[in-house]
């Protein structure tokens, strides 16, 4: 395996590690407050949780990710015979739709940001509509990832790549 790929295998590896990892220990915790009937009065657990705890630990499963997902592919990638020429045109294929794909979620994201910008007199008299909004940009980087890496794939299957 190149040294480039590694690298970026190990940038991969950590960041999926270290999100996953972070996840599980605040949201764990949360559900075993709930379970638990622990009241954060002041916040303070919370914050100590989200901010130092979580961050924390997540960058220990980051390292353990860096470590993991560069041996786990490079085993896989060894027992692999070389592509045919016809697999590396379809491979250069899915990393273009993948970069478009990015692309169009970011425009969603965007798109969404100025909707909301547009709508910013909203007031937020309950806790759900606030949730509701912040999960916005999210369902907006989605949607346009989405949009745009279906009709990038369905471009490249017409035009023969």
């Amino acid at each position: 395996m190149k040294t480039s790929t590694r690298i970026l295998l190990c940038l991969l590896g950590f960041i999926i590690g270290a999100i996953v990892t972070y996840l599980v220990v605040v949201i764990g915790t949360i559900f075993v407050w709930e379970l638990m009937d622990v009241h954060d009065q002041d916040g303070g657990g919370a914050m100590a949780l989200g901010l130092v705890i979580g961050p924390a630990i997540a960058l220990m499963g980051g390292c353990v990710g860096a470590i993991v997902l560069p041996a786990w592919l490079g085993k896989r990638m060894a027992n692999r015979p070389p592509p045919t020429p016809t697999e590396a045109i379809a491979d250069r294929g899915k990393l273009i739709v993948a970069g478009i794909a990015l692309v169009g979620g970011f425009a969603g994201t965007k798109f969404v940001d100025f909707g909301i910008w547009l709508a910013s007199p909203i007031s937020f008299d309950n806790y759900w509509k606030a949730w509701a909004v912040s999960w916005l940009p999210s369902l907006g980087f989605v949607a346009g990832a989405l949009v745009c890496g279906l009709l990038a794939h369905r471009v490249i299957r017409n035009a023969g790549g």
